[in-house]
């Protein structure tokens, strides 16, 4: 960090830290609900659509050496010391992207979750899902790199849409029953019923009590 606003408090210049892709308020309506991503500050209602999504599209983006990050305490997180960049440098898109698809979803223990795309986003949804206590985990690709690295990151079964059915290999893998979650993590109309953002969580039945 190169330099602070007056009134940002909190950080020091020189410190290291990171920014999300999504860069929020903080104080709008939509923010106060939980809501960041459609943050409307200055809007009538506080809300709009993707309004929380700045760098590059509202705002100019991050391929630059130097980048301005408006509402910097609500955006800012320091980076620990013994990690690296290079380690991090996933966490404020891909790897938050992945784990959002986890939580819209609602992934709760003892849960079945279906992964579509086992990209970057969707190998941080795998994970995703087995942190918040998923128990069976099926990944769902073509290439054999992908569906390895999803099975080191829990992943229990990786399914290759080239070699039949999907939906009809993952009724097979759950007996007959279907999964609780679905999280389309490529964000094309052929993923999903209707065309959806990436890593895009769905309970498909309601938990049981």
């Amino acid at each position: 960090m190169e330099k602070l606003g007056s009134a940002v408090e909190g950080y020091s210049e020189g410190q290291r830290v990171i920014a999300g892709a999504i860069t929020l308020s903080g104080h709008s309506y939509a923010c106060l609900c939980g809501c960041g991503s459609q943050d409307g500050a200055g809007t009538k209602h506080g809300f709009k659509a993707m309004g929380g999504w700045k760098f590059g599209n509202t705002i100019d983006g991050c391929q630059a050496e130097y980048v301005l990050v408006k509402d910097a305490m609500a955006n800012l997180s320091p980076i620990p010391d013994h990690l690296s960049d290079e380690q991090v440098l996933m966490c404020p898109d891909i790897m938050s992207t992945g784990f959002s698809g986890a939580e819209s979803g609602g992934v709760r223990i003892g849960d079945t979750v279906v992964v579509f795309a086992l990209g970057q986003i969707g190998l941080c949804g795998v994970a995703g899902a087995k942190l918040m206590g998923a128990t069976t985990i099926i990944g769902v690709d073509t290439l054999a790199s992908r569906m390895e690295v999803a099975k080191k990151l829990g992943a229990d079964h990786v399914i290759d849409f080239k070699a039949g059915d999907p939906v009809e290999q993952i009724m097979a893998l759950t007996d007959g029953r279907g999964v609780d979650v679905a999280i389309e993590a490529l964000g094309t109309q052929g993923t999903g019923p209707e065309p959806q953002r990436p890593a895009r969580g769905q309970r498909l039945r309601p938990p049981t009590c």
